[in-house]
């Protein structure tokens, strides 16, 4: 394939390919290669705008994390007012995210960070854990929570717990690997709510 002049539309392109690929074959299945083959240039016409692989999978880790935003119904949680129903309106969003796309899923929240990754990576990756830790506070601002409750603690427990059913659900070990996709998604959304209920009254707690 003849390299093709420079195309200030390409590099979203590419990333949309490599997004595709990540739900298709997992990280490790996206190639510079069969990326150039499905944009129709070269591979080098694609380092003109990533320096490696790695830099290319980073980025597509953006495409994730938008893609996370986008199940969300902001308006929806704008509009409730209760804390403890907000957190769970996440945790149930965040959950069908990540077993519908484990994929991206394992690209954003899996995949090892680089060696020396830098603060905007780091960023895009805790981003979910930076809406808990906020909703958190809001919780105790608002009376809703304890005055005891440490925002960022409990903020890790919900997300480690979550990150918990995802991975289990789409690895197959938390309801079996014969349960069919579409139940296994249910169960893993009811799961989800049942934690949500049973941390509530540890974030409600004795408030003043």
């Amino acid at each position: 394939m003849s390299p093709r002049p420079a195309n200030p539309e390409l590099p979203e392109r590419v990333l949309e390919e490599a997004a595709a690929l990540v739900e298709e074959h997992g990280p490790d299945g996206v190639t510079v290669v069969e990326i150039a083959r499905r944009v129709g240039y070269t591979a080098a016409a694609i380092y003109r705008y990533f320096a490696s692989r790695d830099e290319l999978l980073d980025r597509t880790i953006d495409h994730g994390v938008r893609q996370l935003g986008s199940a969300i119904d902001e308006d929806a949680v704008a509009a409730e007012p209760s804390s403890a129903r907000r957190l769970g309106m996440f945790a149930e969003s965040y959950v069908s995210w990540g077993v519908a796309h484990p994929g991206m899923y394992e690209l954003v929240f899996v995949r090892a960070l680089p060696v020396h990754p830098d603060a905007a990576v780091r960023a895009r990756r805790q981003g979910a854990l930076r809406v808990l830790e906020a909703e958190f506070a809001r919780g105790v601002e608002r009376g809703e929570f304890a005055e005891s409750i440490d925002a960022p603690t409990e903020a890790r427990l919900l997300w480690t717990a979550l990150h918990g059913i995802v991975s289990l659900t789409t690895s197959g070990r938390l309801w079996g690997q014969d349960v069919e996709e579409s139940a296994a998604h249910a169960q893993a959304r009811d799961l989800t709510a049942a934690l949500v209920a049973r941390f509530e009254r540890t974030w409600e707690g004795e408030r003043s």
